[in-house]
């Protein structure tokens, strides 16, 4: 499998523990901490499901996404900002089937609300169970979407503005199928900072196309989602 799709052996986003850090941000050596054991007892204590001091409310999808060694110091947190909104040919609330004809997804922001200065945001996808790799390696895109759009809209054939260049890219494996983590840090940073609108994403796929875990996923993570870092 093409380790780019999988952040490319990315340190952060990696599946597993992270590493402690003492007082001063400094690693702690010897010391591994499973976020998952943290998320559970951050929920049982004080009722809460968004890392740092971001309340979760009950009926918003929330949690900590899986990262390790990262060069980050005690004064970052991690949000999840769930996806809410998938609208395309291929859109239903258990199935992304992502194709060359865009789908365009909405995420909610909510949750990165106390964010100054994104460090890291990766775009989150998880196969379909049924979906399987037609054999023929494939490139998926993700695009910021520059102007406002409705699922009627989408629906009837409108088209809303998108950015010029990918916001992200990776490669699909012709025989593997996993997780996709897409690095599209630049456009968060845009939509936090005011630069550009928050309008979602547009995502594609060269070839027969894939698909990926919807909306109506019982595990939250494996929903579609942007993972996210920030101080």
């Amino acid at each position: 499998m093409d380790r780019r799709a999988n952040g490319g052996g990315d340190p952060f986003f990696a599946a597993g523990s992270h590493r402690g850090l003492d007082l001063e941000g400094n690693p702690r050596k010897g010391l591994r901490v499973d976020l998952r054991v943290i998320a559970a007892l951050v929920l049982a204590v004080v009722g809460v499901g968004c890392a740092g001091t971001l309340a979760c409310p009950p009926d918003r999808a929330c949690g900590v996404a899986a990262w390790q060694e990262g060069d980050y110091s005690v004064d970052h947190r991690v949000a999840i900002a769930p996806l809410v909104e998938a609208v395309g040919p291929g859109a239903t609330p258990e199935v992304l089937s992502v194709s060359p004809q865009a789908m365009y997804l909405r995420f909610d922001l909510a949750p990165l609300a106390e964010a100054a200065h994104i460090e890291r945001a990766v775009l989150s996808l998880d196969p379909a169970p049924a979906w399987r790799p037609s054999g023929v390696p494939q490139r998926l895109i993700a695009r910021g979407v520059t102007s406002s759009w409705t699922r009627d809209g989408i629906l009837q054939g409108g088209i809303p503005a998108e950015e010029a260049s990918p916001a992200g890219e990776v490669n699909l494996p012709a025989h593997a199928r996993g997780p996709v983590r897409m690095d599209v840090t630049g456009m968060v940073q845009g939509w936090i900072a005011g630069a550009v609108p928050a309008e979602g994403v547009a995502i594609e796929a060269t070839g027969t196309g894939a698909a990926f875990v919807g909306t109506g996923a019982n595990a939250l993570r494996e929903r579609a989602r942007l993972e996210v870092v920030y101080r």
